[in-house]
């Protein structure tokens, strides 16, 4: 938990990207490309280079919070699909983490 006084660093992003279809996985597909133009952006950004680490495929996905929906099925499907995401990269970065400390 964070103090109140404390600046917490959030990135609010909203984006609107044409896909090639409507499908869940054109879909995912769309929002990869988006989260890594993110990570991008960051990692040649000033701010990035002053933190002194890259951000890797893996750290933005983890990241994600507040990932809603409306009533849609398909929007539905995309939500499940970045939550699968989400949890599969979190428990890479514990993978790593655990390897990491294992060594010590």
């Amino acid at each position: 938990m964070s103090h109140p006084t404390e600046q917490n660093n959030m990135l609010h992003v909203f984006w609107a990207t044409p896909s090639f279809d409507s499908s869940s996985e054109e879909s995912i597909k769309d929002w990869n490309l988006v989260l890594n133009l993110i990570i991008d952006l960051y990692n040649h950004s000033p701010l990035g280079k002053q933190h002194g680490s890259l951000l890797h495929t893996v750290d933005t996905p983890a990241k994600l919070v507040g990932i809603m929906t409306d009533h849609c099925a398909k929007e539905k499907k995309d939500v499940c699909i970045l939550e699968e995401l989400k949890n599969s990269a979190v428990l890479q970065q514990l993978g790593e983490q655990k390897i990491l400390d294992s060594g010590n």
